[in-house]
């Protein structure tokens, strides 16, 4: 029954994955393949498992064996597919297996997250028969993706109710959902009430209240936690020092996003695209383009290659510094590079022509 009951909620190839039916997959075709033999011979029901194995002989332990194995093959095929973004086709190998285990579930759930397809998230959520603290993670971290920080901090209340213990990691992934709405004091709120409990914060942890504060803007709580994390000898990496910076931009603290950013090689780590992308955004005085080319230099110099977001930071910087010539050149520099136009150029774009008849017109 749990098969029909999957293909019931529209989980199979003619339900929730239309696009799986519509175009050819390499490492999919033979759990597809599996699904359309099953019902084409065996029916769309949940005896199908019980059957191979009379048919091959399996009993007992043997039987239980192949059925492990083969919940074992679907979740490793369902994780590989969440990382690379493919729910679809994630659905269609859930629905090859009659009777899905809880890993297999959550690995499922989790792909479709990892895609922000919140509502086939959801239902697998609650037509769960067993609700796990994994299960529970995911969701909580989807929510939290998807600025849901209200239903996060509703799932992560029940747990105990249910005799479910939070773990460190469902502490992380509420902290993460304060990150995503720029809440840097809940975050900090909920570290401490993790703290509190006994476990044991990692550089991930810390990492999620960092973002937080550069969200927020915060950046004595930034500072703060970046000591913590020297105090307990948890290496901070480029994303945490990013943070920093960040929090410094969204202040217009020039002078304290330099001295952040100068802590990347005083630790000896490289910057990032996203680093440089945020230092360039913060360049407010009249002669940011000058500073940003010089950053753009240093990145090049550093092997680290420019994207689509670096270059419309560029063009801030050319918009607030009036040079027109440079602006044009950096548009003819993102085109050259097959970087695609995103909206922010275009804005950027609509700001300098702004700007230009602004100055026209004084």
């Amino acid at each position: 029954m749990a098969f029909r009951r999957a293909l019931g909620r529209g989980l199979s190839l003619h339900g929730l994955a239309p696009k799986v039916r519509q175009r050819r997959f390499m490492r999919t075709d033979l759990w597809q393949e599996k699904l359309q033999n099953r019902i084409e011979q065996h029916g769309a029901d949940g005896s199908f498992n019980r059957r191979v194995r009379q048919e091959q002989g399996l009993q007992g332990a043997d039987a239980r064996k192949h059925g492990l194995l083969e919940q074992r093959e679907a979740t490793a095929e369902v994780r590989n597919l969440g990382q690379q973004r493919r729910w679809e086709e994630a659905l269609a190998v859930f629905a090859c297996v009659p009777e899905p285990d809880p890993l297999l579930r959550t690995a499922v759930m989790d792909a479709c997250g990892k895609s922000g397809q919140l509502l086939h998230a959801r239902r697998l959520f609650e037509e769960m028969p067993v609700k796990t603290v994994p299960a529970y993670n995911a969701f909580i971290a989807l929510l939290g993706r998807m600025r849901r920080l209200r239903e996060a901090s509703a799932l992560f209340a029940e747990m105990p109710d249910l005799r479910l213990e939070q773990s460190d990691i469902t502490f992380t992934s509420l902290i993460d959902a304060h990150s995503m709405v720029s809440d840097a004091e809940g975050a900090a709120k909920v570290f401490s009430d993790m703290e509190a409990r006994g476990l044991k914060a990692s550089a991930i942890t810390c990492g999620a209240v960092l973002a937080a504060c550069g969200r927020a803007g915060d950046q004595a709580r930034a500072a703060e936690f970046l000591s913590l994390m020297d105090r307990r000898q948890l290496q901070p990496g480029a994303r945490h020092l990013s943070s920093v910076v960040l929090a410094c931009v969204q202040n217009g603290d020039e002078n304290g996003a330099q001295a952040a950013f100068a802590e990347f090689h005083r630790r000896g780590l490289r910057p990032t695209v996203i680093t440089y992308t945020i230092m360039v955004k913060c360049l407010c005085s009249s002669d940011a383009m000058r500073k940003a080319d010089a950053l753009f230099a240093q990145m090049r110099a550093e092997g680290i290659f420019p994207d689509a977001f670096f270059y419309n930071a560029l063009l801030g910087a050319a918009v607030r510094s009036h040079d027109w010539d440079r602006f044009e050149a950096l548009l003819q520099e993102m085109d050259q590079s097959g970087l695609p136009r995103t909206r922010e150029t275009d804005l950027r774009v609509r700001e300098m022509e702004e700007a230009r008849r602004n100055l026209q017109a004084s």
